[in-house]
């Protein structure tokens, strides 16, 4: 990126840059890591302005939803040691123990919904390091030996998610006293044979009304828009070559003027390497569904072998809250 060219700053935030206390350029972000204060936001201004601080954050939100960005999110901020060239990094006002404000969950959202545009950011829940998503400072020591941000504000993720994935697809945030709904699908008798090279979506015949599993007519959907959702997909695959990758994700597919269906975008995929013969993975997700053409998803598998693998067994699970 040339010195002519705007490093990328988020619109809506107050511009206050920081003269010390960064490195220009450096920063490829696939996380953004939440942090709390332990203080005021002025105050956290104050600090990262002296030179013998030695820390800074690309952004910091206010009790009230303000937003200051100090940093561009290309630069790198010094707010997460071994995460800082991989990472947006983001303050709020408050202190250990907190919760966040519904302006603060909002303002989160705001940023996660433009980091994920700007830097491909996935707009989920992220608890792995070598991931993509929203993460949060005390994840991994490597990032910083730290309590932040509080148990409080982590388990707030998915809300911030939630409202980030709405703000992308321009439909309402569900209240967040919402209690979401639950669907469970299975299979019985079951073999889904998958040829190497292509996704293929698992089919499934049972499901279970909260108090017994019934049967059903086979079909690959199990979450129906609109809504938000959370769901779990659990595979185990015979055939397996030593070394051969196996990999899982969601589609989100909508309605043609046909009655079929067409693939709309596959999320994030899985891809674990097995060590020979059967498997059994599980794959998560959290996501939107908008209301447009039935939106629904499914869950798809895809080998890179020279031969066909089996599935045998698949069920999925989700949590969702209608739109």
């Amino acid at each position: 990126m040339s010195e002519e060219t705007p490093m990328p700053r988020m619109p809506g935030a107050e511009w206050r840059p920081l003269p010390v206390n960064h490195t220009k350029g450096g920063n490829r972000p696939r996380v953004q890591i939440t942090h709390i204060i332990v203080g005021t936001l002025m105050g956290a201004d104050s600090w990262f302005r002296n030179p013998d601080a030695r820390v800074s954050s690309h952004f910091g939100v206010g009790r009230d939803g303000r937003v200051l960005q100090w940093v561009d999110t290309a630069d790198t901020a010094w707010a997460n040691r071994s995460a800082n060239s991989y990472s947006v990094s983001v303050e709020n006002e408050g202190t250990t123990g907190d919760a966040l404000t519904a302006a603060q969950l909002q303002a989160n959202a705001r940023i996660l919904e433009w980091a994920g545009r700007t830097h491909s950011i996935a707009l989920r829940v992220n608890d792995s390091v070598s991931g993509s998503g929203l993460s949060y400072h005390s994840m991994d020591p490597s990032w910083g030996v730290t309590a932040c941000p509080g148990s409080r504000i982590i388990a707030q993720r998915a809300e911030i998610v939630r409202r980030a994935q709405a703000l992308r697809g321009g439909s309402p945030t569900p209240p967040e006293d919402d209690m979401p709904r639950r669907t469970l699908y299975g299979t019985t008798d079951y073999e889904r044979r998958v040829p190497p090279g292509q996704w293929t979506s698992l089919n499934f015949n049972r499901r279970h009304d909260g108090s017994r599993w019934t049967e059903k007519e086979a079909e690959p959907s199990f979450v129906f828009g609109p809504c938000y959702y959370s769901a779990s997909v659990a595979v185990r695959v015979k055939g397996l070559q030593r070394g051969q990758e196996f990999q899982i994700r969601v589609a989100h597919f909508r309605q043609l003027a046909d009655g079929g269906y067409e693939n709309v975008g596959g999320m994030p995929i899985h891809s674990p390497v097995h060590d020979g013969g059967s498997g059994h993975f599980v794959y998560t997700w959290n996501g939107f569904i908008s209301a447009s053409r039935k939106g629904r998803v499914r869950a798809q598998v895809m080998h890179h072998g020279k031969d066909p693998v089996t599935v045998d067994y698949a069920r999925a699970e989700s949590l969702y809250w209608p739109a």
